[in-house]
């Protein structure tokens, strides 16, 4: 097992996170309420929350199953994308990620999901890797279904933000060592 190594893809940098991280973080996803809009998840509210979230993703690295890279495009942090709570009993992880509002629309999270799914599978060997989003979260089922990932399952009014309730789609991208009809 690797973890979180650097990869490239045709535009993007996908790298470990360092400290000078949580600044950007902040100020292009922390302060911007259409970051948290699905998810209600918002570990860069303040600089400090930031700060802290980064930290632990850098402490996290000693862990053979960690994977939490920082997205770069142009020498520029443009998001975020993970993968956690690995079953090794299922040999399946779910994976999540972010794009900067500013970023939106250029086929960024596609890129980088593609990247960490073949790595994962391939590299990894885990056979399952599961990612969710609200109902209305056009651009993450696109970019999900973009990236070969297949929605499995949608759990009705199971995702409360704020006042809002959506539907859960769960999707998946099975590797070679899963089994077909599981």
């Amino acid at each position: 097992m690797l973890g979180t190594k650097e990869m490239r893809t045709a535009r993007l940098l996908l790298r470990r996170h360092v400290e000078a991280d949580a600044k950007p973080l902040h100020e292009g996803f922390g302060k911007d309420p259409a970051m948290f809009e699905y998810s209600g998840w918002n570990p860069y509210e303040s600089l400090d929350m930031a700060e802290k979230t980064v930290a632990e993703l850098i402490a996290g690295y000693d862990e053979p199953r960690s994977y939490a890279w920082a997205i770069e495009h142009g020498g520029r942090l443009v998001g975020t994308i993970g993968a956690y709570d690995f079953d090794a009993e299922k040999n399946a992880i779910e994976i999540g990620m972010s794009i900067e509002k500013a970023s939106w629309g250029k086929g960024f999270a596609t890129e980088a999901l593609a990247a960490v799914l073949h790595y994962l599978a391939e590299e990894e060997k885990v056979a399952t890797i599961a990612a969710w989003c609200a109902s209305d979260n056009i651009g993450s089922r696109r970019a999900m279904e973009k990236a070969g990932m297949v929605k499995v399952k949608t759990e009705k009014d199971a995702l409360t933000v704020g006042d809002a309730t959506f539907d859960k789609l769960w999707y998946e991208f099975r590797g070679e060592g899963a089994e077909k009809d599981a």
